[in-house]
């Protein structure tokens, strides 16, 4: 699944304000706990300093401790029934051999305390507070008039107070957060869409107007932080883009002049090229002609000789000079037929050849040669 930046940063704030707001809702109830747990020490002070101060009168008689904290039991039920705080719930009186010595309920009296965890927090200094199911109890030392301990009262305050008080400040807390985290997401929406996403869109569209081709898409971004310097990037990645499309474009045109010149030049030497080999076409064809009537009269006076002619010497000259005439007339249409295969009309006949006749032909066109230099030829 795709996230985009907003939300993603977004989720950030929304973590870090739920974060802030936990820790302080947190300090706030341990402050909170801290603070009643002092006032229930202070208000269990106030509701036993009378009595510590009779303990500490009626010692100097050397009155045995226990019996000291039985005498001051009487006055427990008392206490409870006319004090002013409505958390009170009990007090008690235990001796240093954890014996309870006085207790409203009177069931209880002399008898062992068995609460372990209120039994390991007892200090003989100073006051300890211990956490019980539903209360806590102070437990406030008891001195005789030497100094000595003699046991501890034990004031015990419901905690539906710090319940209450708690569950009121998580309430709010609730409250605030959703308020809280409701304006920071909006406030944050709008600073991330101004800020963030606009100058990213702006860039986004240009990247796809380059890759069309468009180079003229604008970027309307002059802040100075890191989006500025991006924009600032993709204007110059702009202008080398453009600077290189310039030089494609003299390199395309310069190709282009070059190729259309040696096209031009190949052209012209090709024009050349078929007139000249036109030229010689009409030469051979010229050529062939002039030399092909004289060639006939040679051919047709040898002829009417060879006809008239009755010594057989110079009938066979005769005869010598017409199959010389027909081979050099053959070369003259051999010639013709060049110049038909540049024209594209050249054909081809197929015709019997005569070997006999090709031999005698040939014995007579080397005759006179074999008798200039004295030599037979078979």
């Amino acid at each position: 699944m795709r996230i985009s930046i907003a939300h993603k940063i977004l989720m950030i704030i929304g973590f870090t304000i739920t974060l802030i707001l936990g820790a302080s809702t947190s300090l706030h109830v341990m402050e909170l706990k801290e603070q009643t747990l002092l006032n229930m020490s202070e208000k269990a002070d106030a509701i036993v300093s009378p009595m510590l101060s009779e303990i500490n009168s009626l010692t100097k008689d050397n009155t045995v401790g226990s019996w000291v904290l039985k005498i001051q039991g009487i006055t427990l039920k008392n206490i409870l029934k006319n004090n002013t705080f409505d958390d009170l719930q009990t007090i008690y009186f235990i001796d240093q051999n954890n014996f309870i010595a006085a207790h409203p309920d009177n069931s209880k009296v002399d008898t062992l305390e068995t609460n372990q965890v209120l039994l390991k927090q007892l200090n003989p200094k100073q006051n300890a507070i211990v956490a019980m199911e539903q209360q806590y109890a102070v437990a406030v030392p008891i001195s005789n008039f030497q100094g000595e301990n003699i046991g501890y009262v034990i004031v015990s305050f419901s905690d539906k107070d710090l319940a209450l008080k708690t569950k009121s400040i998580i309430s709010n807390a609730v409250s605030l957060f959703a308020i809280y985290l409701l304006t920071a997401l909006i406030i944050a929406y709008i600073i991330i869409r101004r800020i963030i996403l606009q100058p990213i869109d702006q860039l986004v569209e240009f990247s796809h107007a380059v890759t069309t081709g468009d180079l003229n898409c604008p970027i309307n971004i002059k802040s100075q932080d890191e989006i500025g310097t991006l924009a600032s990037g993709f204007k110059m990645m702009r202008a080398a883009v453009r600077q290189q499309l310039n030089s494609m474009h003299e390199q395309h045109s310069l190709l282009e002049d070059t190729v259309a010149k040696r096209t031009q030049e190949y052209l012209d030497a090709k024009e050349q090229a078929e007139q000249s080999n036109q030229a010689k076409s009409r030469f051979l064809a010229n050529m062939s002609h002039e030399l092909r009537t004289p060639l006939n009269a040679v051919l047709g006076f040898s002829q009417l000789l060879q006809d008239s002619e009755t010594d057989k010497n110079k009938r066979r000259y005769l005869e010598a000079i017409s199959i010389s005439g027909n081979s050099l007339l053959n070369v003259l249409n051999d010639i013709l037929d060049l110049s038909k295969i540049d024209a594209g009309k050249m054909q081809l006949d197929i015709e019997r050849v005569e070997i006999p006749k090709m031999c005698h032909e040939l014995n007579m066109m080397f005759l006179q040669l074999s008798a200039q230099k004295d030599s037979t030829y078979k």
